[in-house]
């Protein structure tokens, strides 16, 4: 929108160095390393690390967040599906398939999310959005298997009005519809984020446990109005609550860092 949206301090001295794969995507694109010999040699070793460790099957662990985070570290740094990431979305939206979003939750403990676009909540929701979220990262938004599952979680957001069983599953769902090209433009997400603005305060945030950076770089996707409207709101307290190094948050600084940056520049763009 206009350059108004800046933070106070350099936020990109906080990724100098990174080996993470938050890091090196800040680093390539943001701080533009990519072509530096040092990059490409933590590159390489972040990404060996990543697929180091995978079944046959194609999960790590046989654990769906394992198999997610692995998954989303290598679309920050790998970005184009390959084989080894190809049998691992399969083994995961079969996991999904095999189960139903009506079962009893059970909720994920925050801790086991940590650099990952996904708020805790119920286990089922989480798995579904993640999927739904890693299918679109690398190419299958529009797989009928993945289309089937976006219908399935839309109907259950329009029948609450715009919400899941908890603001972390509203979270997530609203994480993995940004990203599709139909569903960001779609009724079910101008309800959540119909819903989201109801729970604005004042001051920029959002009611409850909402978490704050990672609503505010969801919103930044969105062509929406009433999206914009809630990160311009957002933005001042974004700009007040930054660490005089540049960070933002008390903890997951390099990650919350690089979840305002990639917003802020959607908003600026």
């Amino acid at each position: 929108m206009e350059k108004r949206f800046q933070p106070q301090y350099d936020p990109l001295q906080v990724f100098a160095d990174s080996k993470t794969s938050v890091g090196l995507y800040a680093r390539q694109k943001w701080r533009h390393e990519g072509r530096a010999e040092g990059w490409f040699r933590d590159f390489d070793e972040t990404v060996k690390l990543l697929r180091a460790g995978q079944l046959a099957n194609g999960s790590w662990n046989n654990s769906e967040i394992n198999t997610i985070q692995r998954l989303f570290g290598l679309h920050l740094t790998v970005r184009e599906p390959d084989d080894s990431i190809e049998v691992a979305l399969d083994w995961l939206l079969n996991k999904i398939a095999l189960s139903h979003i009506s079962v009893i939750p059970h909720m994920v403990p925050g801790w086991t999310l940590n650099n990952l676009p996904f708020s805790s909540g119920c286990f089922d929701h989480f798995v579904v959005c993640a999927g739904l979220f890693l299918s679109n990262c690398f190419g299958r938004g529009e797989a009928k298997s993945v289309t089937v599952l976006y219908a399935t979680v839309a109907q259950e957001i329009k029948a609450k009005g715009g919400s899941l069983c908890s603001i972390g599953c509203t979270n997530n769902a609203l994480r993995a519809f940004v990203v599709h090209e139909r569903y960001s433009r779609s009724r079910t997400t101008s309800l959540m984020v119909d819903y989201l603005g109801r729970r604005q305060l004042a001051s920029g945030r959002w009611k409850g446990k909402t978490p704050f950076y990672m609503t505010f770089n969801a919103l930044a996707h969105l062509d929406s109005a009433n999206a914009s409207r809630q990160c311009v709101k957002a933005v001042e307290s974004v700009v007040k609550d930054q660490n005089k190094e540049g960070s933002w948050g008390r903890t997951q600084k390099e990650w919350n860092t690089f979840l305002v940056v990639h917003a802020l520049n959607r908003m600026n763009a």
